[in-house]
């Protein structure tokens, strides 16, 4: 990956570290069952990381430009899987206020 690419997830990940310390504290303080998944669901993200799977993809996709159908298809799998991730970021797991 290009030096400027990697620098940037420096940067990413001291902000995305900074965030964290700050929110995560007040999450083990309420203890709760909900408290917990909404942990659990934060823990699961890197910013890092998604910025791979998007580097990673974008070279895919690049790749497949001439073949209309493979690229069809990785395009399909691709919807499919932002759908499924979306979705669970945005499941609720604190009631809403009343």
């Amino acid at each position: 990956m290009p030096a400027d690419y990697l620098r940037v997830n420096e940067l990413l990940a001291k902000i995305e570290a900074e965030i964290r310390a700050e929110y995560e504290p007040a999450l083990l303080e309420l203890g709760t069952r909900d408290a917990e998944a909404l942990k659990h669901i934060l823990s699961s993200f890197s910013i890092t990381r998604a910025r791979d799977a998007a580097w990673a993809t974008t070279q895919m996709l690049w790749i497949q430009r001439d073949n209309t159908l493979l690229l069809k298809l990785t395009k399909r799998s691709l919807e499919e899987t932002v759908s499924a991730a979306g979705r669970m970021l945005l499941t609720p797991v604190v009631p809403p206020p009343k």
